[in-house]
């Protein structure tokens, strides 16, 4: 189970870069192998800051419930899913962190980075968008595209 949280891992550190979807998704999955990988030690989860974040949600839902929604409550308040993520990634890192791991997630970083940054370079000289499912120039801006 190590192995797996760690490529998932890797995965979602390229997500954070890239694409929502794919973070939200990796984001659960760490999550729910976070919990598996508890269960099949047979350890009981730790909850990191556990009461500090569920005073934060009480705090965050009367606030809700006080003021005039601009959206239903529910859509709102289910941004503050991030605790139950931020516990995934605290159970998944827990597991996986050691020197060896640090190292892989270091050149994973920087590869992710040069490479949206070739990117983002050829975007703005050319106003070409290489990102799937985008077709034709993105915004013009004097000499120089607008980088997407």
């Amino acid at each position: 189970m190590p192995g797996f949280l760690s490529v998932v891992l890797l995965l979602y550190v390229i997500a954070l870069h890239c694409s929502i979807a794919s973070m939200e998704t990796l984001a659960w999955l760490l999550v729910v192998a976070g919990l598996i990988d508890q269960v099949l030690r047979k350890q009981i989860p730790k909850f990191p800051l556990l009461y500090p974040m569920l005073a934060l949600i009480v705090c965050v839902a009367i606030s809700l419930w006080l003021n005039p929604p601009l959206k239903p409550f529910m859509a709102q308040f289910g941004f503050m899913r991030w605790v139950i993520v931020y516990w995934g990634l605290v159970w998944a890192l827990e597991r996986v962190w050691d020197g060896k791991f640090e190292n892989r997630l270091i050149k994973v970083w920087a590869a992710t980075c040069a490479a949206l940054a070739v990117l983002a370079l050829i975007q703005w000289a050319s106003g070409i968008d290489l990102r799937f499912g985008r077709h034709g120039t993105l915004e013009r801006e004097g000499s120089v595209y607008r980088a997407s």
